[in-house]
Formats: structure tokens, sequence, C-alpha cells
């Protein structure tokens, strides 16, 4: 099934990635972690029931280090819909969905 990142989860994905490699003044981090995303990605792929089901029919959670991804199933296509900081609140935040 193909994966789409929603404009939002793109915005994150790379805000995240930029600000690591700004603050550890390296992009070794970054990457490390871009590799742990797009393995969980494709374990989502995989089994797309894989993630933490949520109150919202067909949207699921998963955990990578401190961040979760939230992805949403549709019937041709797996939609990346946010990429959050873990240590936020969660539920006040509602992935904007």
């Amino acid at each position: 099934m193909e994966i789409v990142f929603s404009a939002k989860a793109e915005k994150q994905l790379k805000a995240i990635l930029e600000f690591f490699c700004i603050r550890n003044r390296s992009s070794t981090y970054s990457e490390r972690l871009y590799d742990e995303i797009l393995r969980k990605l494709r374990l989502i792929d995989h089994n797309v029931v894989i993630g933490v089901r949520t109150r919202r029919k067909n949207v699921y959670r998963m955990r990578v280090e401190n961040y979760v991804i939230q992805y949403r199933l549709h019937a041709d296509h797996i939609e990346i819909a946010a990429i959050i900081d873990a240590r936020r609140n969660v539920r006040a935040d509602r992935f904007g969905l």
C-alpha cells in the first residue's frame, strides 16, 4: 500500500530533523532518527494495524523514540497525518485532525 505524508506531517518531520542538525551541529542523529522512522513506516506498510488504535476510525499511532507517528488508513493508501513530540500533551494537540 502506498504511504503518503500530509503537508503537515512533512513540515513536522522536516522541522524535527532540522532542529537536531542545528542543535547538534551534525546530521548524525537526524539521519539515525530518519532511518528509524522509515523502518517503522515499512512495518506499518507490512501490517497496517501494528500501531495503537485511537478512538478515531482507522487512525493509529506508533512511537518512534520520543515521537509519535499518527497515521490514517484509507482504501488505497496510508496517510501519515502527523509526527509530534510524545513528551508534549498529545491530547491537547489532537494532531490537528
